[in-house]
């Protein structure tokens, strides 16, 4: 009970009368909590094509719904880049048309997972990427859908598969800093990358979820178009 809604009548404490009828008030904690639990439901966008996302397509090339979540990483942190492992999604089939943030959930294992951000040089940044490709055409787990990068790999080459990398437009420089986010297991060094990095070099944690990101990057858009593959391309 809400002590500030008490009034004394008679030196005793009463319950100032609810607003709410009996039926309304058992009701109103089952409907705050149902919306806790569903933090994806905003009407926002749409799409000019189907957003279709099966898991052997995630774990060996850029998907439409890989690439749509890595841009609402990036916006939420203002980051360089963003990478999402094949990990973070299951298989889902978004008709083309108006998007919901909790039909983008629907392809999330965890759309409570916490937004990122790490501080990497260029070469810790290289080095992640050739992870991401290094047992293509064999499905990863650790395959990264990305935003903010655009890289061409050469699976013939044992090791070294890049053949080009470029964050926002520009070659990648080993020597230069970007922050990139991601989600809260990757940062920590799950799926192997904790031998690129290590958790020190976190130098922002949000408190927007994946699921928050995509929302506000939802409502922030009006029309969205992911047909063309354009980040992730293979030589050879």
């Amino acid at each position: 009970m809400d002590i500030r809604r008490l009034k004394r009548i008679g030196g005793l404490a009463q319950p100032h009368p609810s607003p709410l009828p009996p039926r309304e008030m058992r009701l109103a904690p089952i409907m705050v909590f149902a919306l806790l639990l569903a933090p994806c439901v905003m009407l926002a966008a749409t799409s000019s094509s189907p957003l279709d996302l099966s898991e052997d397509a995630v774990r060996t090339k850029e998907t439409g719904i890989g690439s749509l979540v890595a841009d609402a990483v990036r916006a939420s942190a203002s980051a360089d880049a963003a990478l999402i492992p094949a990990a973070a999604f299951k298989k889902a089939s978004i008709a083309a048309g108006e998007i919901s943030g909790k039909a983008i959930c629907s392809a999330l294992v965890f759309p409570d997972d916490t937004v990122i951000v790490l501080s990497l040089q260029g070469s810790q940044l290289r080095g992640a990427l050739e992870k991401s490709v290094s047992i293509y055409p064999q499905k990863s787990l650790g395959f990264l859908q990305v935003s903010g990068v655009e890289l061409v790999f050469d699976p013939r080459q044992r090791n070294a598969r890049l053949v080009s990398v470029k964050v926002a437009g520009k070659p990648l420089k080993d020597d230069a800093t970007y922050r990139i986010a991601t989600t809260n297991s990757l940062a920590s060094g799950a799926l192997g990358y904790w031998r690129i990095w290590t958790k020190e070099q976190i130098v922002q944690k949000s408190n927007a979820t994946l699921a928050k990101a995509v929302e506000s990057y939802l409502a922030a858009s009006k029309e969205l178009d992911y047909r063309k593959a354009v980040r992730i391309s293979v030589r050879g």
